[in-house]
């Protein structure tokens, strides 16, 4: 594997299941990535600071509940060093983490992947998606596997070019398991 381009931060195991849909997508389109694991709570002290000045990466995405704030304490610690070239990028596991990753303060630059509370894979799926392409914004050399990666996912979308109205409306569509 080639020189790593994204340090995938894992808040604890518990989050493996989710970092493996994202891993599954860098892999296939052949974006060399390091994976870690690091507690995110705000007491994990001076360890993590060291560890987050030692990261190689420039993206950073954080995968997990994320303790509400390691996004920003991450920011603020690279700030004390003098630079912030690390670009960020927090990946919620939970509606709370969301919410916590939308009230940093006025500097904090962290950007956050949408959750699908509907349907969590498709945000963790879109979140691979926005790596990918912070990745071949810097290296052009990824951007054919990432276009056969859209053109995977459009081959698996069927297109319903024709809808039948009745009354001039949509119908509902067969219940296939019609209550009895």
């Amino acid at each position: 594997m080639s020189k790593s381009r994204v340090r995938i931060l894992l808040g604890s195991r518990s989050d493996r299941a989710t970092a493996n849909i994202i891993l599954d997508i860098l892999k296939e389109i052949g974006i060399p990535y390091k994976v870690s694991v690091a507690s995110c709570h705000w007491h994990t002290g001076a360890g993590l600071e060291e560890f987050v000045r030692e990261i190689d990466e420039d993206l950073l995405a954080i995968i997990g509940g994320l303790q509400f704030n390691l996004p920003s304490i991450v920011k603020t610690i690279l700030k004390t060093d003098g630079q912030t070239y690390k670009l960020v990028l927090a990946i919620p596991t939970d509606k709370t983490a969301k919410r916590a990753n939308e009230d940093f303060p006025a500097g904090t630059v962290v950007f956050t992947a949408g959750f699908n509370s509907i349907n969590p894979k498709a945000g963790y799926v879109n979140s691979a998606l926005g790596i990918a392409e912070l990745v071949v914004l810097s290296y052009s050399d990824f951007i054919p596997k990432l276009q056969a990666y859209y053109e995977k996912l459009k081959k698996e979308k069927i297109l319903e070019e024709k809808v039948s109205l009745e009354n001039g409306l949509i119908p509902e569509p067969p219940n296939p398991n019609p209550k009895i």
